[in-house]
């Protein structure tokens, strides 16, 4: 497993709560075939997204900071995410995304 595969990992166990319901690993990450500049593109489904975007994207700077590869976190609400899990975006998220938590 490469680097950012940990990363995405180490991420996930930082933010894991009882909100948080689902967190998939999306992208190059995810597919193998990301490169030097690639981001590591993560969803997390929780129960309400708006409160726990900010303490999410909190964690994720601080894991920027200390590895210095960037984390992109897409925050969604489970009931956004029911809406909208048809949608091209979401579909390709769980075609070729990893659940990482």
């Amino acid at each position: 497993m490469n680097n950012r595969f940990e990363i995405a990992r180490e991420f996930a166990n930082a933010i894991r709560s009882e909100d948080i319901l689902k967190i998939i690993l999306y992208g190059s990450v995810a597919r193998g075939d990301d490169t030097e500049e690639s981001d590591i593109d993560i969803l997390i489904v929780t129960t309400d997204s708006d409160e726990l975007s900010d303490e999410i994207n909190s964690i994720a700077v601080d894991i920027i900071l200390e590895k210095d590869e960037f984390i992109s976190p897409h925050v969604m609400s489970k009931d956004h995410f029911e809406k909208t899990k048809d949608y091209p975006f979401l579909k390709n998220v769980l075609e070729e995304g990893v659940i990482i938590g």
